[in-house]
């Protein structure tokens, strides 16, 4: 990052993280490649503008001195999840800290990456509503697919 080098940044970032499941197994060459393409796409070029934020979050993780006790003060109502897809040590992690932390529910949503809440779709937005809603009633089901007919006129 500091030598401006963005394609090798994120080749790293990706192959180091593991977040993107399969993908994240490619040669550091073939990951350079991806990343000089995914730039050309609107989430790429979104990720390629969160590379610094990535490099300053990934320091404050390694400079961190915690143990799972130093969580147990949180006593507010905590949601966290992992897709079903993401590095399983997201999970791992998870499970840790709703075991000793009796306010932190954990799930795995299946079918999900790591950067499911920049995707569409209905599955973490559901679970979150889930989690917001329990104990006050229960999530309706979603209403069928209507099919929109076009009439000639």
């Amino acid at each position: 990052m500091a030598a401006g080098q963005l394609d090798e940044a994120w080749a790293h970032l990706v192959q180091g993280l593991e977040t993107a499941g399969p993908v994240s197994k490619l040669p550091l060459g073939a990951l350079r490649m991806l990343s000089i393409l995914s730039a050309r796409t609107s989430m790429g070029a979104e990720m390629r503008q969160l590379l610094p934020t990535a490099v300053v979050e990934m320091r404050a993780v390694l400079d961190a001195d915690t143990e799972l006790a130093d969580f147990a003060a949180v006593t507010t109502p905590t949601l966290m999840l992992s897709g079903g897809w993401s590095p399983e040590y997201f999970a791992g992690t998870g499970r840790q800290l709703a075991d000793a932390v009796p306010s932190i529910e954990f799930a795995v949503l299946a079918g999900q990456l790591h950067e499911s809440p920049l995707r569409p779709g209905i599955r973490l937005p559901r679970a979150v509503a889930r989690f917001l809603l329990a104990g006050e009633g229960s999530l309706p089901a979603l209403p069928a697919r209507r099919r929109r007919l076009k009439l000639g006129r």
